[in-house]
C-alpha cells in the first residue's frame, strides 16, 4: 500500500465514532480487525461486531498504515496482528488468511505474492 506521504495516516489511537444497532461507540483504529468493500460502503469488523461506512476501500486504504495492515485483494484489507494462518486458496495461486476469530479471508492471486513476500524471511 503505497502512501502520498505519511501526514495522511491515521495514528493507531484514533477513534472513529461508529454506529452498532442504535449505539454509538468510539472504536480505535488500533481495534479494527479488517475492512471489506461492500458495493459502495465499506464493512469495519471489530470486536462490537460489523458495522458500515459510507466511503471507499481506496480511501480508507489511504489513511491506514501498512504497517499494521495489508490489502488481501481488491475487496479486503486485514489487521496483519488479526492473522492466525495463511493457507493456500481454493483457486490456483490464491490463499486463505484464516483470522483469530475465525473469519476467512480470501487473498487474490495479484496479492498472493506480496503476501507471501511480506510474511519471509
Amino acid at each position: 500500500m503505497e502512501k502520498d506521504s505519511a501526514h495522511t495516516l491515521l495514528p493507531q489511537e484514533h477513534g472513529l465514532l461508529l454506529k452498532f444497532g442504535g449505539d454509538y461507540k468510539i472504536v480505535k483504529i488500533a481495534d479494527i480487525i479488517r475492512f471489506e468493500s461492500v458495493g459502495n460502503h465499506v464493512a469495519i469488523y471489530t470486536a462490537y461486531g460489523k458495522t458500515y461506512l459510507h466511503m471507499a476501500l481506496s480511501k480508507v486504504e489511504q489513511k491506514l498504515d501498512p504497517k499494521y495492515f495489508v490489502k488481501a485483494s481488491r475487496s479486503d484489507i486485514v489487521r496483519i496482528s488479526a492473522i492466525d494462518r495463511i493457507e493456500p486458496g481454493v483457486a490456483a495461486g490464491t490463499l486463505l488468511m484464516v483470522l483469530k476469530n475465525g473469519d476467512e479471508v480470501d487473498v487474490s492471486r495479484r496479492q498472493a505474492a506480496s503476501i507471501r513476500q511480506f510474511f519471509s524471511w
